[in-house]
């Protein structure tokens, strides 16, 4: 049920911001949710069972291209598998392969996202 709400609520939150707000979701497990946002330029972890409380993120783009919203990945969709060390994204212009230390499930399964932010992007 907080999945379905955190679901419907995500696009009116996002869009106030810039972009198009959530535009891909990738279930990791019954708990984590991986959400691509165009508004912030990230690929955010939900947490399902916390109210959704977002536990990992990871910009798309440098961080000193903050206001260039013009340098930005703008991610249309992802995906991944259990045993993949990889997050495939695309965005209007490209694929793209974010490089993980490790795959998305082991991170859901020790419930820390904390390396996701030094994942590297990968154009393909």
């Amino acid at each position: 049920m907080m999945r379905w709400l955190l679901l419907a609520l995500l696009p009116q939150l996002s869009t106030a911001v810039t972009g198009q707000g959530p535009r891909g979701v990738h279930p990791i497990n019954e708990r984590y949710i991986a959400v691509a946002d165009s508004s912030i330029d990230s690929i955010i972890i939900v947490d399902g069972h916390s109210g959704g409380a977002v536990v990992g993120h990871l910009v798309l783009h440098d961080r000193s291209e903050d206001d260039n919203t013009n340098s930005w990945l703008n991610p249309i969709s992802l995906a991944s598998c259990d045993e993949c060390n990889h997050i495939f994204l695309t965005s209007n212009q490209d694929l793209y392969a974010i490089a993980l230390d490790r795959p998305l499930a082991d991170m859901a399964e020790s419930h820390d996202f904390s390396s996701l932010s030094n994942a590297a992007v990968l154009e393909r």
